[in-house]
């Protein structure tokens, strides 16, 4: 059942709506009726990042960061992914290399900055 309190935008109404209780308490009980406005909070997926962002992945193997572009976003029956792509230089000229990361991989292998990345990088190497 919709209601308020599961929508989005409840903080922002709700701030609105502070000065005068009475009000408040009124538009929750009709505001199934009259808004139109309302989003399920359930149905809302937060992403790591946008399509366009460069994002950084880093390799613990090679010991080297590779800065990734956000093509868009994968969705299949078991996870969420960011496509990304980087060029490789080739002798036939640049060639896209499309990756898949999975949101969890961010904070951990993806960085959203160069300088987490690198930071990630020095305390593997001083751990090592």
């Amino acid at each position: 059942m919709a209601d308020c309190k599961n929508c989005l935008h409840y903080e922002v109404c709700a701030d609105v709506m502070k000065k005068d209780l009475f009000i408040k308490e009124k538009m929750l009980r009709i505001a199934n009726q009259i808004c139109k406005c309302f989003l399920d909070k359930s149905k809302v997926i937060e992403l790591p990042c946008k399509v366009g962002d460069v994002v950084y992945k880093v390799s613990f193997v090679h010991k080297n960061i590779t800065p990734l572009t956000v093509e868009g976003f994968l969705c299949n029956l078991s996870s969420w992914r960011v496509h990304c792509t980087h060029l490789i230089p080739s002798w036939v000229g640049n060639q896209k290399e499309h990756i898949y990361i999975a949101f969890s991989s961010f904070g951990k292998r993806v960085f959203l900055t160069h300088e987490e990345a690198e930071q990630a990088l020095k305390e593997v190497k001083d751990v090592k």
